[in-house]
């Protein structure tokens, strides 16, 4: 996966629905939200984002990616996340990804820290 197909996948996370989420999150991740999400880790991810409002656009700036083996691919960024007649909502975060081969990544961490 390119840097370009990474930043992607990680911008569907902010705008895509609940089929992404399936697709695209592994049985073991863990996430970590400010309150009152805090912490969600595996099935509880995909259950708690059902019907949850979805961003309408994500703009990614400081953007870091890094890829301490070939099998692990790792972003940080700040977002700026936009809900339709809300206020934006910024944050730093960091995604960690895995290969699961045949050219397929799955999200096995996220975290977001308000800015």
């Amino acid at each position: 996966m390119t840097d370009e197909d990474a930043w992607r996948l990680e911008e569907r996370f902010w705008t895509g629905g609940e089929d992404h989420h399936r697709e695209a999150l592994d049985p073991e991740c863990v996430m970590a939200f400010p309150p009152p999400a805090g912490i969600v880790q595996g099935p509880d991810i995909a259950q708690s984002l059902a019907g949850a409002p979805r961003w309408s656009s994500v703009t990614m700036t400081e953007t870091h990616a890094g890829r301490p083996s070939g099998d692990l691919l790792v972003l940080a960024y700040k977002a700026r996340g936009q809900r339709d007649g809300a206020a934006a909502y910024d944050a730093y975060c960091t995604s960690t990804y895995r290969s699961v081969g045949g050219g397929r990544w799955r999200l096995i961490q996220h975290q977001q820290t308000p800015a």
